[in-house]
């Protein structure tokens, strides 16, 4: 069966969700997508936590499985509360603009809590954007989901503090996580 993903950014008391249009992660975790270019907005200059929620990320048997569920090390009961806010949470909807989308292709996505930058500025349009993978919650339950080369880091970002900027912060460690893109996963099945 096909999973379906919400974004979500935590901060202190607050708790925004982001709908996709094409709801499998393999269908919107692209350089370029609009819904994922709004979630990068949103952490711009303002960090929070991130997480790319899986509806079948509430089936585990035990929390911080690495690549599937890594979450803020929370209790089953405390991830079951966060993934009814997420799921029932009403979406934000708006559309990024061109103006808009022309700032993000000049930022660095930085994860706070594990000091590594991504510099996302030369990545072409198409190609798989590293942050949906990062943060997924629940990747390899369902079809769509991401499978392809280094798919074990997919989750490894979930509930870390990210913010894209303009710049890497002295002491950060710029990493390239090389995810597939999908046209060459498909090449490699057929």
């Amino acid at each position: 069966m096909s999973q379906y993903y919400k974004a979500a950014v935590i901060r202190k008391d607050s708790l925004k969700t982001f709908g996709f249009r094409a709801a499998k992660l393999t269908e919107h975790s692209l350089v370029g997508n609009g819904d994922v270019d709004k979630v990068m907005w949103e952490i711009l200059n303002n960090p929070g936590k991130v997480a790319w929620v899986g509806e079948y990320s509430l089936r585990r048997k035990k929390p911080g499985k690495p690549g599937k569920d890594r979450f803020f090390c929370l209790t089953r009961r405390g991830w079951a509360r966060l993934y009814q806010r997420v799921w029932l949470n009403n979406n934000e909807e708006w559309d990024i603009s061109d103006c808009e989308n022309r700032i993000l292709g000049r930022c660095v996505l930085l994860n706070h809590s594990k000091k590594q930058a991504i510099d996302i500025r030369n990545m072409k349009e198409g190609s798989v954007h590293p942050l949906p993978i990062l943060t997924a919650c629940g990747n390899g339950r369902g079809s769509g989901d991401y499978h392809g080369r280094n798919s074990v880091l997919a989750g490894f970002w979930a509930g870390d503090t990210l913010e894209t900027a303009f710049k890497i912060p002295d002491g950060y460690k710029t990493i390239d996580p090389h995810f597939a893109t999908f046209e060459y996963m498909l090449e490699k099945t057929n």
